[in-house]
């Protein structure tokens, strides 16, 4: 499981394995393909990313191992602003954008 949220010392991600154990992350993928998609966050991270640029490395990396061609009917990108604090979905229009310049 790929835990995520923001708190008062700022975004953490975590991976909680069968066992219980966790253990935490600044971009990561699990699954089918994500040593593949994996290798693409670790190359493509940056501490001073901003938000749209994160989230366009991410898709960059579902892309690469997926099976298919990602779309917005295969693909729904939910995020939470480490700023204000919340969650968003993004929209139909959003996630074409976003593909388009991959």
């Amino acid at each position: 499981i790929i835990i995520g949220g923001v708190d008062s010392r700022g975004p953490a991600l975590y991976v909680a394995d069968p066992s219980g154990q966790y253990f935490s992350y600044k971009a990561v993928s699990y699954g089918q393909g994500s040593g593949q998609a994996n290798e693409i966050l670790v190359k493509g991270y940056r501490d001073d990313m901003s938000l749209e640029e994160a989230v366009l490395l991410a898709v960059k990396a579902i892309a690469a191992t997926m099976e298919g061609k990602p779309s917005p009917e295969n693909l729904e990108i939910g995020v939470v602003d480490a700023k204000t604090r919340t969650f968003r979905k993004f929209s139909r229009e959003e996630i074409e954008g976003l593909l388009s310049r991959l």
